[in-house]
């Protein structure tokens, strides 16, 4: 789902179709825009009052206009670059990755077709995510986001006048967090089988 490596080949190949010159019609700075964005794109966040909107969940006439920015082009503005667009797709995946998913839905994004989508939006809202320090501007995007999802959720008198003193998502050092660290030797130990799996090896990083 972070993978820009499909979508910058069928990028490219677009171009060659369209008999574009390299360096004239399109430059590897396009292809990677259109890498950051489309992954962007297929993240659950992508247009999110839009969606909840079409839905008749986002309570538009409480909050006029009132959480813009949601559009690919304007959260990878925000984030900056493919290396932040990677990050927040995947924390974006991530948090809207719960247990009360349909299970006919492949994809987080499918979440707003779910049968069962007011009890994950809920979900959602009382799940705490924590994640290693890397990039805020992504926190500040996802914390974000789960305003705008509390804001579609039909008022519930106990909870009316209740504030959260902690907001959803944050970062902290995975230093201080043993499970943090925990999480980061899996991601290594799930990269070296990608690359035994997909190259044969064990790509080691050069000493150099």
């Amino acid at each position: 789902m972070i993978d820009p490596e499909p979508i910058a080949f069928h990028a490219a190949d677009w171009y060659f179709q369209e008999h574009a010159e390299y360096g004239i019609d399109y430059t590897a700075a396009d292809i990677t825009n259109v890498c950051a964005i489309s992954l962007l794109a297929g993240t659950p966040i992508a247009y999110l009052p839009e969606r909840l909107d079409i839905l008749d969940l986002y309570r538009a006439r409480i909050l006029p206009r009132g959480f813009p920015g949601f559009a690919p082009a304007e959260l990878l503005q925000k984030v900056g670059g493919l290396d932040g667009a990677k990050v927040l797709a995947a924390r974006a995946h991530a948090m809207f990755d719960v247990k009360n998913r349909h299970p006919i839905e492949s994809m987080t994004p499918d979440f707003f077709m779910s049968p069962l989508r007011e009890v994950v939006f809920r979900e959602i809202l009382s799940t705490a995510r924590v994640f290693d320090t890397e990039n805020q501007t992504s926190v500040e995007v996802l914390n974000s986001a789960a305003d705008v999802l509390a804001s579609s959720m039909p008022a519930v008198e106990m909870v009316r006048n209740i504030q959260c003193s902690e907001p959803l998502v944050k970062e902290f050092s995975s230093r201080d967090i043993d499970l943090i660290q925990a999480a980061d030797m899996a991601a290594g130990w799930a990269g070296i089988c990608w690359s035994i799996k997909r190259f044969g090896v064990l790509l080691v990083p050069s000493a150099e």
